[in-house]
């Protein structure tokens, strides 16, 4: 069953935000995009960076930067679903050990999600890697009746970032989700016409889940020193 990492409520310095309303909310999305709970754990972090990662054993992260930038909960929700294609193809996993070797990454876990950060940002899963998570996203998608025309522009935003520089991009999702034309094609030409598309959450769902790291009076404001 997915988690909001109650039971954690910090990685390092990283802090975890929680609201009645904002659990409540992060849950909805994850109840529509994860119904078989393929993720271990999904999490909000009070993080200012347009961000989301995965890391070892299921766990998804979701940045406060990304769910500030995002105009709506379906673009949160198409990139919530590509993470959940890494967890079903285990890409951090392969990522890590590829990077790191497998003594480091099995010996040096020590239950502490937040060491992993900088080593998951710094991830390259390769094309072949992000077109099949991309997949999973434009299915979880279209099962869950949300469409895909958001995550479309929310890339065409992002994409158009690229070319200011190595700073801007490393603070953004482009770090470690190579964005390129042809996959924001991808999801506007997943769009159906006709089909009937619901919000991935509704307004006030949206609202809680915008306001969540700012209204948890235990997290405390810092600008990425788990890096």
């Amino acid at each position: 069953m997915v988690r909001t990492a109650k039971s954690a409520p910090y990685l390092g310095n990283v802090g975890f935000c929680h609201t009645p309303a904002g659990d409540a909310a992060l849950k909805a999305l994850a109840a529509q995009l994860d119904p078989q709970h393929e993720a271990r754990e999904i999490a909000l972090a009070n993080i200012p960076m347009v961000n989301a990662v995965t890391l070892p054993g299921g766990r998804i992260i979701l940045f406060d930067g990304l769910v500030q930038q995002a105009k709506s909960p379906d673009e949160v929700a198409g990139v919530l679903g590509h993470e959940l294609g890494h967890v079903r193809h285990r890409d951090t996993m392969t990522g890590l050990i590829r990077q790191l070797g497998l003594s480091v990454v099995l010996g040096g876990a020590g239950g502490n999600a937040g060491g992993y950060l900088n080593g998951v940002l710094s991830l390259s899963y390769g094309r072949g890697a992000e077109s099949a998570a991309d997949g999973v996203a434009i299915d979880r998608m279209r099962e869950a009746r949300i469409s895909p025309a958001a995550t479309a522009a929310f890339f065409e935003r992002l994409g158009g970032q690229e070319g200011e520089g190595t700073e801007t991009q490393a603070m953004t999702w482009l770090s470690s989700h190579p964005l390129s034309a042809a996959r924001r094609r991808r999801f506007a030409a997943a769009v159906k016409p006709g089909a009937s598309y619901r919000p991935a959450l509704d307004r006030a769902e949206w609202q809680a889940l915008r306001t969540s790291c700012a209204s948890d009076p235990k997290v405390a404001k810092f600008w990425g020193k788990a890096f």
